[in-house]
């Protein structure tokens, strides 16, 4: 076939937008129903990952089918592992901590440690709750 006649197909099972293409598939193979789409429309479905076809605006779109309580979740798992992820690369300065509250070797007052000590209790305080 000729490249500049391509015609592009979705076709769409629940929230999942499945491709066809006459460069690859033989137009009468291509499953039924389907939705015939223009090459930029397939380009732009592709880039946004499209997962929804809008009948009111006939376009390919980007669509959040999860449920508030599994966004809720999401967001959590997200910052407990910014917790984790902080506190593993800050593990160095509680050693400069330990020094200090045994008297050994003291943390000045305007020293940037503490805003690292700080941040480091509120995310140890932050996943014991959670």
């Amino acid at each position: 076939m000729n490249k500049t006649n391509i015609e592009y197909y979705a076709q769409i099972k629940g929230n999942i937008i499945h491709w066809y293409n006459t460069d690859i598939y033989n137009k009468k193979d291509i499953p039924k129903p389907n939705i015939k789409a223009t090459k930029e429309q397939w380009q732009e479905a592709l880039n946004i990952n499209a997962n929804y076809y809008n009948p009111e605006t006939k376009s390919f779109e980007y669509k959040d089918f999860r449920t508030t309580d599994e966004k809720t979740e999401q967001e959590k798992s997200l910052k407990i592992q910014k917790a984790k992820d902080y506190l593993v690369t800050t593990e160095w300065v509680e050693n400069y901590y330990i020094k200090h509250q045994l008297k050994i070797e003291a943390i000045d007052n305007n020293s940037s440690k503490w805003d690292l000590i700080n941040k480091r209790e509120e995310y140890k305080s932050f996943l014991k709750n959670n």
